[in-house]
């Protein structure tokens, strides 16, 4: 399944002239699959409740993966400057969008998981939103 989505995306990304690549990374309780543009800084955190792991370009566009605990959610808040514009729910996921400063912000909860995108522009927007909408997760033993 993550193969017909990734070349989904990869069809839908050359008009946004962007190659995407599978990426699979641990969390706590489960396993993400995502496929994203390649050229970007990797940062991990670790703490004692949980983890992040962010994706950053040279735009200083950016994804990051969240699951854990003791945070304030939604992690894009308005004392940093993320005013929620509209708040949607497709089953059992919330997503958040706004804009700010002229680029884009959308963040996706699923009970303890929690991904986002920040800073993009309207070019990219529909690419990042493809990114967040074909997320998948799978057990750690998958």
């Amino acid at each position: 399944m993550i193969i017909q989505v990734c070349i989904l995306v990869s069809n839908i990304s050359i008009r946004a002239q962007e190659k995407l690549y599978s990426i699979e990374e641990n969390l706590i309780s489960k396993k993400i699959k995502i496929c994203i543009p390649n050229n970007y800084n990797k940062d991990t955190f670790n703490y004692d409740e949980g983890v992040y792991i962010s994706y950053t370009y040279r735009d200083l566009s950016n994804i990051t993966i969240f699951e854990g605990s003791m945070v304030r959610l939604p992690l894009l808040n308005e004392n940093e400057g993320f005013v929620i514009e509209k708040t949607d729910t497709i089953q059992s996921k919330i997503s958040y969008t706004g804009n700010l400063n002229n680029k884009y912000w959308r963040e996706d909860a699923y009970k303890t998981i929690r991904v986002y995108y920040k800073n993009v522009n309207e070019e990219k927007k529909y690419l990042f939103d493809l990114i967040l909408d074909s997320l998948c997760f799978c057990s750690m033993k998958d």
